[in-house]
């Protein structure tokens, strides 16, 4: 499977499980995921903010960007912005896994070295 589809599974797998949801497809394209993420994020703006600063603070988002996406001068709409830096956050930890594991693949387990 070529790295980038990795990634993106990975990723898919990532949101599934920080936002425990189930229905995400396995073949979800990289849009998609970000609009799910924008309506996930508009339903917690428009309902619950604590469960939403929870979530951003539990995937380590930064603080200064949130502030940003929240100011009533930002150019985007909230949700976008907030959706966006998940989505982001979330490939970052996917690609890092997905580089990771190919590491211990190519170098094997040390005792045969």
């Amino acid at each position: 499977m070529k790295k980038q589809a990795l990634i993106l599974q990975q990723t898919s797998a990532f949101v599934q499980k920080d936002f425990e949801v189930e229905h995400i497809p396995k073949d979800v394209t990289e849009q998609e995921l970000l609009t799910f993420l924008e309506q996930f994020v508009q339903k917690l703006l428009d309902t619950d903010m604590k469960q939403l600063f929870y979530v951003l603070y539990r995937l380590d988002i930064n603080e200064q960007k949130v502030h940003q996406a929240l100011n009533p001068t930002a150019i985007e709409p909230p949700h976008k912005t907030l959706a966006l830096l998940i989505f982001q956050r979330e490939k970052q930890k996917a690609k890092t896994r997905v580089e990771y594991n190919e590491r211990s693949t190519e170098e094997g387990d040390g005792w045969n070295s």
